[in-house]
């Protein structure tokens, strides 16, 4: 078994941790469905059991008082008023109220609410009910004609309601008292199923964590010597057994390719150190033949700076010839000699310069010619006059 698992692809080992997860949430989705349904049927038995009794007693409850409110007052009205009328009204409510809680009680014929003690006390407050009716109907039709009768009546039908408040108060306790432990019943219920299901998601988590671990140590210890194995090759060491060799997974497939990589390397470095020492020859001849183009490209440099040297002079010295006659007052001097382009510039710039010069002080000449002209003959005419 383990060695069928050693031998199976890496994505179904991988695979295999999640995929055993996800059966497990999908057990414990079936299970969370099927108690949510539970659940949804205990609270719906709650619903129309203890909840609902309660309800339906209150009610009956409230109709019970608001017929003691109305029969009451009119009983009020009776012994203290003589309108006719008036007290027929408040007789009609109250005949009202009596039917309204009679049509309470039926409520109360659910065989869901007859069980146990409860039927009992339901037997009991139907009988009560019954007198109650009996005695404020009475009470409702001697209101109108005898009052000291109806309120003799209304102690027989006070003393029934005590009954029947009684009676109410027990069945309020009772249903609560059975909701109560209806809720308590459910809500042990969905702790236990709460703790059954972390009880389950622990145990997928400690399972889906071993075998994740286990699978991850058979992928990752071969996947390090492999590495280690590499890292020695690539210090030049090749005596080394590779880990992995003769699996059928994709670290055996690493394996046998790292294998033949390293009997290429060895084949290889092999070549490299015959290649090395003609390539040591190659580089000798080649430092030789690079000393002996530098020492030229030197001699070249020399040469060049030494013809720079003399052409510079040279330029300076036509320079300071041509400077000399500006200076003694020649104005055709001019650099007409062949310069090289580093000085054709300065060339350029000096015969201008010379150019300009020249064409100012034939221009002042010609000026003071002029001026000479002009004085000339104002002196002849100061003479003549």
């Amino acid at each position: 078994m383990l060695s069928w698992f050693a031998n199976l692809r890496l994505r179904w080992k991988v695979l295999f941790a999640p995929g055993f997860l996800i059966l497990v949430l999908i057990g414990v989705g079936a299970y969370a469905l099927h108690e949510q349904r539970a659940n949804q049927a205990a609270v719906m038995s709650l619903m129309v059991g203890p909840v609902r009794q309660a309800e339906t007693v209150a009610d009956f409850t409230n109709s019970a008082w608001t017929s003691q409110v109305h029969l009451y007052r009119l009983m009020a009205t009776a012994a203290n008023e003589t309108d006719a009328k008036k007290i027929k009204a408040l007789g009609d409510n109250a005949t009202t109220a009596l039917g309204e809680m009679a049509d309470k009680l039926k409520a109360l014929d659910d065989p869901a609410f007859n069980n146990g003690k409860t039927g009992e006390k339901i037997g009991k407050l139907k009988e009560a009910v019954a007198n109650y009716i009996t005695q404020s109907n009475s009470v409702i039709d001697m209101a109108d004609s005898d009052a000291g009768t109806a309120l003799t009546l209304m102690m027989g039908a006070t003393r029934s309601f005590a009954t029947i408040e009684s009676l109410t108060d027990d069945l309020n306790d009772s249903s609560r008292d059975l909701r109560d432990r209806q809720i308590a019943i459910n809500d042990r219920d969905l702790d236990r199923q709460a703790m059954l299901l972390d009880m389950i998601m622990l145990i997928a988590v400690v399972v889906g964590g071993a075998a994740s671990l286990l699978i991850s140590r058979g992928i990752t210890r071969p996947v390090v010597g492999i590495a280690g194995a590499i890292k020695l090759m690539a210090r030049g060491n090749f005596d080394m057994q590779l880990p992995g060799l003769g699996r059928k997974d994709e670290i055996g497939d690493i394996a046998s390719a790292v294998e033949a990589l390293k009997l290429k390397a060895i084949e290889k470095a092999q070549t490299d150190m015959r290649e090395a020492a003609e390539r040591r020859e190659h580089e000798a001849d080649a430092a030789a033949r690079q000393q002996q183009i530098e020492a030229e490209i030197k001699a070249k440099a020399a040469a060049e700076r030494e013809r720079d040297a003399k052409e510079q002079a040279r330029v300076l010295q036509l320079l300071a010839s041509r400077l000399k006659g500006l200076s003694e007052g020649d104005l055709t001097v001019s650099i007409d000699e062949e310069l090289s382009d580093a000085y054709r510039e300065i060339q350029g710039d000096f015969n201008a310069s010379v150019s300009r010069l020249r064409e100012t002080i034939t221009a002042i000449v010609a000026s003071a010619a002029e001026v000479t002209n002009a004085s000339a003959e104002i002196s002849t005419s100061t003479t003549d006059l």
